[in-house]
């Protein structure tokens, strides 16, 4: 479909075409024509925020809030592998922007911390249902053990390699990655790590996450 053909369409349909387009085409989409910077014009508060915390991402390390009602009220301040992928798991997009992922620094502030003081348990089942339908399964993994050992990272208050690990493979975009300092991978992150990297070697047209970074 071009162009001509994309201005007979009603509004409501080009609101979701200019939705798909976030974050890649999107800045390129609104400059079309003024229909389109129109209807992009909603999203670009989201769109600027998004590019702002996540395009060159890092864990927070400041604690630049107070309660943890601060926390769950600030989506963007994420300070783990298991608060990246929960926001991703709620908001999906928010992955296509992570350009410069520097993890180094992953669960620095929340080491020690009770579960419900750094995690929000009601997006507990997004995180399921994204873990359910990931790579796990190719790399002959059980997605609900994998949940379990983090849910046990989790309550324990420690650093978690699967959490760590997971978050890897979400990333789409991604052209630079600093790994956290406490990177050790057991053997089931290991393997989910592989299985991605041959994915994306075996198919030079797939957007694999990883598929470059991972080279030598």
């Amino acid at each position: 479909m071009n162009n001509m053909e994309l201005m007979h369409l009603p509004n409501e349909l080009l609101e979701h075409i200019v939705e798909y387009t976030l974050p890649e085409g999107f800045d390129r989409l609104a400059l079309t024509c003024k229909r389109f910077h129109v209807l992009c014009t909603p999203f670009l508060a989201y769109h600027n925020r998004l590019r702002w915390h996540f395009q060159k991402f890092h864990y927070k390390t400041k604690k630049v809030v107070k309660s943890r009602l601060a926390i769950l009220q600030i989506p963007d301040v994420v300070s783990s592998g298991f608060n990246l992928i929960t926001r991703i798991a709620v908001d999906p997009v928010v992955a296509h922007y992570i350009q410069e992922a520097d993890f180094v620094k992953d669960s620095e502030i929340s080491m020690g911390k009770p579960r419900d003081f750094v995690t929000d348990g009601s997006h507990d089942e997004a995180m399921m249902r994204m873990l359910a339908g990931s790579h796990i399964k190719q790399a002959g993994l059980d997605w609900k053990e994998y949940w379990v050992v983090i849910q046990e990272d989790l309550n324990d208050g420690r650093y978690s390699q699967h959490a760590a690990a997971f978050a890897l493979t979400l990333l789409p975009n991604v052209k630079f990655l600093g790994l956290p300092k406490w990177w050790k991978p057991p053997a089931a992150p290991d393997k989910l790590i592989d299985t991605m990297i041959s994915k994306a070697r075996n198919n030079l047209s797939c957007n694999t996450c990883l598929a470059q970074r991972s080279e030598g």
